[in-house]
């Protein structure tokens, strides 16, 4: 069989069809919509991440947002996937110097005779590494999810 430049033209074109509409392949994971504050000792966090990771037989990828002044907020396509997930939590640390200012790095480490030391995270590990939250998203199902730590 030889391609003729039109059919090459056309192949292309079919391929990019189906890349834009998906060709009735799987849309994925169904995610939601979900926002809510997080308060650590009665206060709000002023600045975090929260992570949602499906577990038990949940699927689907892990979903992340940044906690500004005590809030977060995820759309329906970056939101937790429908399931059981694990909820984690932690507190953005501030070292005294932008981590990617290799400048200010190496004057930290001078003033302390070595690598500067990170405060610890204030929040415990039972809400991060070693979390014990656990939600039930679902598809239409309260999509205001409140912490307090």
């Amino acid at each position: 069989m030889s391609w003729t430049f039109q059919s090459r033209w056309a192949c292309v074109g079919l391929l990019a069809v189906c890349w834009i509409v998906g060709c009735g392949g799987s849309k994925g994971p169904q995610r939601v919509a979900v926002r809510g504050a997080i308060l650590f000792k009665n206060e709000m966090l002023r600045a975090g991440r929260i992570t949602f990771t499906p577990i038990d037989g949940s699927k689907g990828p892990t979903a992340v947002a940044t906690v500004t002044d005590g809030f977060y907020d995820f759309n329906a396509l970056n939101g937790p996937c429908v399931g059981k997930n694990k909820v984690q939590i932690e507190s953005i640390i501030d070292p005294g110097f932008a981590m990617d200012d290799e400048a200010a790095y190496a004057k930290a480490s001078e003033e302390k005779c070595g690598a500067p030391v990170l405060p610890p995270q204030p929040i415990p590990p039972e809400f991060n590494q070693q979390s014990k939250l656990v939600v039930e998203v679902l598809p239409d199902g309260e999509k205001k999810l409140d912490f307090s730590l």
